[in-house]
C-alpha cells in the first residue's frame, strides 16, 4: 500500500485497506490543517504550507512547478526576517503595510549581504513593488490556511502599483563586436567569450544556459534542446538550431570544458556547479554567480557597464530582427514573448526592412542602371508590343511570392509585365526579375 511520512519525518505511516480509519490520510490531514492555527509561530507556519505544496510519494505528479517551489521558499525567507518571530494571530495590517515599505526601501531587517561572503559589507537590498507582491501573496495564502486573513486585513491591504519597466537597451553591433573582443583577449576570460557567443546564436535565458546538459546539444544536427522542466516559464520547451560556424563552435569548447571537469553523462551539465575549494560537481548547475567575478571583469574592461547577462537574450532577438527574421520564427527559437516585446522586435524589423528597401530602390533606379535598361530587360519591351502579353496588375511596394513556391518578395518595379523584386536571405539582400504570370499577390 502507499505510504506517507509522518510529522517527524521518521517511519512512514501505512495506508488501510480501503483507507477506513486510515491514519497515514490523518497525518496527511493534520499537516493540512490541524497544525495552522493561529498561534502558530509564522515561521512554522509558512514550513507546513511550503511542504503541503509537495507531493510526499515520489512520481510525475506535482503541484506547482520545481522552480516555482523553489521561488515560494525565496519569498518566504524575506517574510520570515519580517513575521518570523510574529504568531498569525498577532499580525495586522499595521505589520504588513510596514513590510511593504520596508521591503521597497531595503531598510531593516533588509540590511544584510548579498552574498555569503566574509569581506562584503551589509547593504540595504531595495526590490520592486513587483517582488513585494509576489511576496504578499504567499504571506495572504499562508494566513488564509491559518484562518488568520482577518477583514481588517481584507479590506486595508492592497497591492503596489507596479511600474512598466523600459525595455533596456541592446548592445549595437560595434559594442557586441568589443565585448567579444575583451572576452576573448585572456584565458581567464575565456569562459565569458564562449558563453556570450552561444548567448548570442541562441537567445536562450540565463536559467536555460545554466541547465544546459552534455545530452541537449546535438553537434551533428547543430541544436540545443530545452526542456519545458528546466525552463523558467510554462511552454518554453524547445529546440533551438545553432545557425553560424562560430555557434558551434562555443558549444564545442563548452562541451570540452564540462568534460574537463568532470562531466561525462549527458545528464551532466555544461557548466557545472562549484563550491570553492571542492573540485567540481557535473551533476548540479552552477549557479547564478558562477560566472559573475568573470563577467564583471570583462565589463569593466570593456566599459559597458550596464550589460549584465541577461541583456544577452535582447540582444540576440534584436539581431534577428534586424536582419530580417521572421516573428513567427523568433518566438520559434526565443520561446514565448509578451505582446510588447514581440512588437518591439517587430518594430525593429520593420524599420531594418524600410531602410534596406529604400537603399534597394535606390538602386535600382540609379543611373547606372537606368543605363543598361535594353541589356536588362529585353524581354520586357518585346513583351510589351505583343499582343499576346498579359497586363501586369502588381504595383510597387506589393508583397508577392512565386507561385512554384519561395520566400515573400516585395515589388520594387514594373516595367510591362515583369516586375522586379527584392527579398532578404539569411539577411542578404537578393533581387531578380520575374514574369508577372509567375508570381501571386499575398493577402
Amino acid at each position: 500500500m502507499p505510504t506517507i511520512d509522518d510529522e517527524s519525518g521518521s517511519k512512514p505511516i501505512e495506508h488501510t485497506k480501503g483507507h477506513v480509519k486510515c491514519p497515514a490520510c490523518e497525518a496527511a490531514r493534520k499537516a493540512l490543517v490541524y497544525r495552522l492555527d493561529k498561534s502558530t509561530p509564522f515561521s512554522f507556519a509558512a514550513k507546513t504550507w511550503l511542504r503541503s505544496r509537495r507531493l510526499v510519494e515520489s512520481g510525475t505528479g506535482k503541484f506547482v512547478r520545481k522552480s516555482t517551489l523553489s521561488s515560494y521558499e525565496g519569498h518566504i525567507d524575506s517574510l520570515n526576517l519580517f513575521f518570523g518571530e510574529l504568531t498569525l494571530a498577532e499580525i495586522t495590517v499595521g505589520h504588513l503595510r510596514s513590510y511593504q515599505i520596508a521591503r521597497l526601501a531595503g531598510s531593516e531587517p533588509f540590511i544584510r549581504k548579498r552574498r555569503p561572503n566574509a569581506n562584503e559589507i551589509p547593504r540595504p537590498l531595495p526590490v520592486t513593488a513587483k517582488k513585494v507582491n509576489q511576496e504578499v501573496s504567499i504571506f495572504r495564502m499562508i494566513l488564509k490556511r491559518g484562518g488568520s486573513w482577518t477583514p481588517e486585513l481584507e479590506q486595508h491591504s492592497e497591492p503596489l502599483e507596479e511600474e512598466v519597466q523600459d525595455i533596456p537597451p541592446a548592445l549595437s553591433m560595434e559594442q557586441q563586436q568589443l565585448w567579444l573582443d575583451v572576452a576573448d583577449s585572456t584565458e581567464e576570460w575565456r569562459l565569458i567569450y564562449w558563453y556570450s557567443v552561444l548567448a548570442f546564436e541562441t537567445a536562450m535565458t540565463t536559467d536555460e544556459l545554466r541547465a544546459i546538459r552534455l545530452g541537449d546539444i546535438d553537434i551533428v544536427k547543430r541544436t540545443i534542446r530545452i526542456s519545458n522542466s528546466v525552463a523558467n516559464a510554462r511552454q518554453r520547451g524547445r529546440t533551438v538550431p545553432i545557425r553560424s560556424a562560430d555557434g558551434l563552435w562555443a558549444a564545442e569548447k563548452l562541451m570540452d570544458r564540462a568534460r574537463d571537469l568532470g562531466a561525462t553523462a549527458p545528464n551532466h551539465f555544461v557548466f557545472p556547479f562549484r563550491n570553492t575549494p571542492q573540485p567540481f560537481d557535473p551533476t548540479k548547475p552552477m549557479t547564478v554567480s558562477g560566472i559573475k567575478k568573470r563577467w564583471e571583469g570583462v565589463r569593466e574592461e570593456s566599459g559597458i557597464h550596464w550589460f549584465t547577462p541577461k541583456d544577452t537574450r535582447h540582444t540576440a532577438i534584436t539581431r534577428w530582427a534586424e536582419s530580417g527574421v521572421e516573428p513567427g520564427l523568433i518566438t520559434m527559437w526565443a520561446g514565448p514573448l509578451s505582446s510588447r516585446w514581440l512588437n518591439h522586435y517587430m518594430q525593429i524589423a520593420s524599420g531594418e526592412s524600410q531602410k534596406k528597401l529604400k537603399e534597394a530602390s535606390k538602386e535600382v533606379n540609379s543611373p547606372a542602371r537606368q543605363k543598361n535598361d535594353y541589356a536588362i530587360n529585353a524581354n520586357t519591351r518585346s513583351g510589351a508590343n505583343d499582343s499576346r502579353a498579359s497586363k501586369c496588375d502588381l504595383e510597387i511596394g506589393d508583397v508577392v511570392s512565386l507561385k512554384s513556391g519561395g520566400p515573400q518578395m516585395t515589388v520594387v518595379e514594373v516595367r510591362g509585365n515583369q516586375v522586379h523584386c527584392m527579398w532578404f536571405m539569411d539577411g542578404k539582400r537578393e533581387g531578380n526579375w520575374f514574369g508577372s504570370a509567375t508570381v501571386k499577390k499575398e493577402p
